[in-house]
């Protein structure tokens, strides 16, 4: 039996939506069952049943579990001009020292104690905002009195590892750390050996450290006499708390600044 004599007595509106159908079906007219189609009234367009849902995936939609190319990633938001992460304040583990000149900083040093207390390291654990991230770089010789005194721009530790941690606001997506070091040389001021970053969440407890050697040259030199900004990369890095670790290669580590992106 023919397919038009299978669909004769259907109205036209439903043997037009029959026709589209099949020709979308390979092998349609030779495989069409022998049905009885209901002639009732219409129903609003909706599908017949058996009819594939035009709006099931194909071979060439996304699998499951496969993100669209154009939603944004729903963790942390990235560092970046735009949103910059800026830290909140930072803490030192361990109190900067003090040789010919103290090598405290002293903003943060006010913050924590309070108003003319800037040689006060007292409460150098706790969180404040300081010199570190003020955006001041130290002058190479750091004898030199920029106008607050002999090495006012530079923090500094004798014969000890220095760890600072910075808080930030809310988890954040890092790509890099920079921090400003002293190599003059006069003193047995160097750039440290090797420098460790870490990432966390409550400020206590931290991810495995990214290490930055010089014995390896994943730490970037800094040319003796001079001061400098090493970048170190930790792509995709994400923590609200981030964990600095300068070890010292001689006697003194000085350091004037840290950056974030």
């Amino acid at each position: 039996m023919s397919f038009l004599k299978r669909i004769r007595g259907v109205d036209m509106r439903s043997r037009v939506q029959l026709l589209l159908t099949c020709f979308a079906l390979v092998g349609c007219l030779s495989t069409v069952p022998e049905v009885q189609l209901d002639n009732g009234p219409d129903d609003g367009g909706g599908l017949e049943a058996g009819t594939p849902d035009a709006s099931a995936g194909d071979a060439g939609g996304h699998d499951a579990g496969v993100p669209d190319a154009g939603v944004p990633d729903a963790g942390a938001p990235r560092c970046s001009a735009t949103n910059p992460c800026a830290a909140i304040g930072y803490k030192f583990e361990q109190s900067p020292d003090c040789g010919t000149f103290c090598y405290y900083d002293e903003p943060h040093n006010i913050a924590v104690n309070g108003a003319g207390q800037e040689q006060n390291p007292a409460n150098f654990n706790q969180y404040a905002l300081g010199q570190l991230v003020d955006g001041v770089r130290g002058n190479p010789d750091w004898t030199v009195n920029g106008g607050n005194g002999p090495g006012y721009a530079w923090v500094g530790w004798l014969y000890r590892d220095a760890t600072v941690v910075f808080q930030f606001a809310e988890t954040r997506e890092f790509s890099a750390v920079t921090v400003g070091l002293n190599n003059h040389g006069t003193g047995a001021v160097y750039a440290p050996s090797e420098i460790g970053v870490e990432l966390g969440d409550d400020g206590v407890t931290f991810g495995a450290p990214w290490t930055f050697r010089r014995a390896d040259s994943t730490l970037p030199p800094v040319a003796i006499g001079t001061r400098g900004d090493v970048r170190l990369p930790v792509p995709g890095a994400t923590g609200k708390f981030v964990r600095v670790t300068v070890v010292y290669s001689a006697a003194w580590s000085m350091v004037d600044e840290f950056g974030f992106e």
